[in-house]
């Protein structure tokens, strides 16, 4: 494993390559705080050069619950398009649905007023309906993480749940998730890349803190998981 890292303003922004036994490589390419206007700014250098044969994207968390940096539906979903365009111009893509959230915790970080008429589950219900419709439209393959974060795995105060809480990591967050989250989330991954027999051989994992691996650890995010698990072949 290789990894590079920079300062960008606050965040530590990484791109990790993972090379598994036998398996293809797998670019983290997350950046804390990316909406996706942000994306679209950086698409080219840090997805298109790098020639992946499949990318990965989870979008739409800072659009829809960061308080600073909230977009339209409509914004949304003319980034989406833009994005899903530029990629499939080259290369193989899968959308991975940001997983859920929990409200409290959320709003013990960010004022309720500040999203105005649409409050965040309204928000994320807008994001997660966009991307399935622009997917449709396009043929490409969706990832829904409902099922992974069901139950006492999902939104809640309890040690179990993959969102971290003050429970699991002694923080109030509600939307990054632990350590078993991350795993989770790969492992959603991988199977969705068998299923659909997408080329895997060159990996390109495209978003946010969620893609980054925000309060994972060294090693811990779900890209890196990938590329520990996921069966490559030319």
């Amino acid at each position: 494993m290789t990894v590079a890292s920079r300062i960008r303003g606050a965040w530590v922004v990484a791109f990790v390559c993972v090379q598994a036994a036998g398996a293809g490589e797998v670019i983290n390419a997350g950046v804390g705080g990316n909406t996706t206007r942000a994306l679209l700014r950086r698409v080219e250098k840090d997805v298109v050069e790098k020639a992946p044969s499949l990318v990965v994207m989870m979008a739409g968390t800072n659009d829809g619950l960061n308080s600073g940096t909230l977009a339209t539906p409509d914004e949304f979903r003319w980034n989406l398009e833009a994005l899903c365009g530029s990629i499939r111009a080259t290369s193989a893509l899968l959308l991975v649905l940001p997983p859920p959230f929990h409200e409290p915790d959320l709003l013990s970080r960010h004022k309720a007023e500040a999203y105005g008429d649409l409050p965040p589950a309204r928000r994320m219900a807008e994001v997660r309906r966009i991307t399935r419709e622009v997917a449709k439209a396009r043929g490409i393959p969706v990832v829904d993480l409902d099922p992974v974060f069901a139950g006492e795995r999902g939104p809640g105060e309890g040690a179990s749940s993959y969102i971290r809480n003050q429970a699991n990591s002694g923080k109030r967050d509600g939307v990054h998730l632990t350590p078993d989250g991350y795993r989770a989330v790969a492992e959603a991954v991988a199977a969705a890349i068998r299923a659909h027999k997408l080329p895997a051989t060159r990996v390109v994992c495209f978003g946010d803190s969620l893609t980054l691996g925000a309060g994972a650890g060294r090693g811990g995010s779900y890209p890196e998981r990938l590329g520990e698990i996921v069966e490559t072949k030319p």
